[in-house]
């Protein structure tokens, strides 16, 4: 054990696993980092002595922890634990004397720390930081008596500080300030400074007007020139410059009420109700910036922005009710996103036309009260556009004429109506009792949801789409099947179709879906290629999928089928469990919500490619199959069940080792 090089931890007289702390004094070649942990079990001073720490000149690291019950340790038990005088990296935890060491305080032995940790000390007299000449970290945590820090704390010269890069403090309650004065140019090194739970911190980085002067060049500096990174927590009384304060400063984190306000990586941005000002001429690489609950911010102030790319807004209700100046014109903006946000019809057009170069938007009310007025959704460039996104704006009309319908966005590949209302109200008109119907979309579209939309009438509207891979119609009340195409389908990979039931009575609304698959099951001459990239499908018609017609016609790619509120299905026909059996290529297989299913189909054993099974929200379902389930089956989920079925999983969870069984 003599020769022993690498000892990370060692704890003095610990309950079965201590040594005595002498016992470091035979490792002669100890080298590396080294841990001393559980000093307060030190009585006398010739035990300290025991270790010879300073004999272990291939130490670059060394802690000394005391108990965070801090007893009272005597002066002399840490004399006894000098270091080598060419150690690296020094800490110190928990000391419970009133008095450092003398080799670190008075006549210091290792003036060539690079890394100086002091932790839960409260020294009469703390290190001269200034003779650590080749210091490049310090961290300061829960310590006693410092008001103030900064270049003439502790001895001094011009060769002080020039080395340190990082500073952090920690849970320093009596610190007030960093001090600046004659000196503060020898902290041109510094790249990042921490302060965390200092509640009476006030001042910390000089104004921006403020200089330093620097005698050995005779020349303004300012104070931090190379600052990189910032980092604050919880400091509620600390007073910044207009953040950053630098060009150089790319990283900063402010936190308060353990809530970040103000968080800066680089070229992203995100502020959320920041109380201080934002250089903006100090924040040219920001490309995504995010503004939240923000009052202070203007239109002007980001138009500053050059390299500004994407542009996220919360609230800010000051911000998007204000008109913008005239002039103001954000054209590297390529993506926009308005969550929260109060906005009149003519408010939202003229705040388009000042982003001629959007790739991407999203209009998002999110609970917010309704203060839209009827307006029309209009961009000044739709054929840059790729990705509109709406949410919850109920007077938002798409225009028909050309130069506002979608037939102009040459480029949209997904489009998403959420909750709107009125968007389709212009181009469904009704004439003699027939509705007429326009075309507002170009083929290139990919994915289109529409969700919870009354306005649209008939799918005739969505015919020309051929090129689609993803089609989600969801609580669109007044759709039906009319003018449906199934060429339509040729690209798709996913097709959600449904409608939610009544709350009040749990009665099924029209099933579209229904509608759609019968059409085509009795369709003589189904176009080639119809459904035949189909991987994902979710309806709330358990028997219109369960056709011979459309399970041959989904039985190669179908990997997910989905029922959800099915109100009408209870149990399986022969030639419905006949149907199911077509789909050699499925994998997943949920039924949720469907309230009135008393039971799964009996040859599901015989699917030999099912690796998953759900079953959600089907109270009526007492028990699986008979013949059983798939061996292939890896994964089976359910969730408020029936008692019977829940005590039938706990059986098979036991039985079955290699299927993971959830129910709740």
């Amino acid at each position: 054990m003599k020769y022993l090089r690498r000892l990370q931890e060692f704890h003095v007289k610990k309950e079965r696993t201590g040594f005595e702390l002498r016992e470091l004094g035979y490792l002669k070649e100890l080298g590396g980092a080294l841990q001393i942990n559980n000093l307060e079990n030190i009585a006398t001073t010739e035990e300290a002595n025991g270790a010879e720490l300073m004999l272990k000149r291939n130490l670059k690291t060394l802690e000394l922890v005391w108990g965070a019950e801090q007893q009272n340790s005597g002066s002399e038990i840490i004399e006894g634990l000098q270091p080598p005088s060419n150690l690296r990296a020094f800490g110190i935890r928990n000391h419970g004397g009133s008095t450092g060491p003398s080799w670190l305080c008075d006549d210091i032995c290792v003036k060539g720390l690079r890394s100086l940790h002091l932790e839960g000390i409260s020294w009469g007299t703390l290190p001269p930081f200034g003779q650590f000449i080749y210091l490049e970290e310090l961290t300061l945590i829960n310590i006693a008596g410092i008001r103030q820090f900064g270049p003439d704390f502790g001895g001094v010269t011009q060769r002080s500080f020039l080395h340190l890069k990082k500073v952090r403090f920690v849970a320093m309650p009596e610190l007030v300030e960093w001090v600046g004065g004659a000196h503060c140019h020898l902290f041109s090194k510094l790249a990042s400074i921490e302060c965390e739970e200092c509640p009476n911190l006030s001042m910390l980085l000089p104004p921006s007007s403020e200089r330093c002067i620097s005698h050995a060049q005779d020349i303004n500096i300012t104070c931090f020139p190379n600052l990189c990174s910032l980092n604050i927590r919880n400091c509620p009384k600390l007073s910044l410059p207009p953040m950053p304060h630098t060009s150089t400063l790319t990283h900063i984190i402010v936190e308060g009420d353990y809530q970040e306000v103000l968080h800066l990586e680089e070229k992203i941005l995100s502020v959320n109700g920041y109380g201080g000002s934002l250089a903006f001429h100090n924040l040219q690489k920001v490309e995504n910036m995010k503004i939240e609950k923000m009052s202070h911010i203007s239109w002007t102030d980001l138009q500053k922005l050059n390299s500004l790319s994407s542009l996220t807004i919360i609230g800010c209700k000051s911000l998007l009710c204000s008109e913008v100046d005239e002039g103001v014109i954000f054209h590297s903006v390529e993506q926009l996103n308005l969550y929260k946000c109060h906005l009149a019809g003519i408010s939202l057009a003229k705040l388009l036309n000042c982003f001629p170069a959007l790739t991407k938007f999203e209009l998002n009310r999110s609970g917010e009260a309704q203060e839209v007025e009827e307006a029309e959704l209009r961009f000044p460039s739709p054929r840059l556009l790729r990705y509109v996104k709406i949410f919850g704006y109920e007077n938002l009309v798409l225009p028909m004429e050309v130069g506002g319908s979608f037939q102009d966005f040459s480029s949209l590949q997904e489009l998403e109506f959420w909750r709107c209302g009125k968007i389709f109200a212009s181009w469904f008109m009704v004439e003699a009792g027939t509705h007429h119907t326009s075309k507002p979309f170009l083929a290139p579209l990919k994915e289109l949801t529409i969700y919870s939309e009354s306005s649209v009438q008939s799918m005739a509207v969505l015919s020309s789409l051929t090129s689609l891979t993803r089609l989600r119609l969801v609580d669109c009340d007044n759709l039906t099947v009319v003018g449906f195409d199934p060429v339509m389908t040729g690209s798709l990979s996913e097709l959600v179709i449904y409608n939610k039931p009544d709350i009040d009575d749990n009665n099924h609304r029209c099933s579209v879906a229904a509608h759609l698959f019968a059409a085509v099951s009795t369709t003589k001459a189904i176009p080639v290629g119809s459904f035949q990239q189909l991987k994902k499908l979710e309806v709330d018609s358990i028997s219109a999928v369960f056709v011979a017609p459309i399970c041959s016609l989904l039985a190669s790619t179908l990997y997910r089928l989905r029922f959800t509120y099915d109100l009408w299905m209870k149990n399986f026909t022969k030639e419905q469990e006949q149907a199911l059996q077509l789909l050699t290529s499925l994998r997943n297989l949920e039924f949720y919500e469907c309230h009135r299913l008393q039971s799964l189909p009996e040859g599901l054993h015989l699917l030999s490619s099912i690796c998953t099974l759900g079953i959600v929200g089907c109270p009526e379902i007492r028990s699986l199959p008979e013949e059983g389930i798939p061996a292939s089956l890896k994964k089976l989920l359910a969730m408020r069940c029936s008692v019977d079925l829940k005590d039938q999983l706990k059986r098979l969870e036991e039985s079955n080792q290699d299927l993971q069984v959830f129910y709740i």
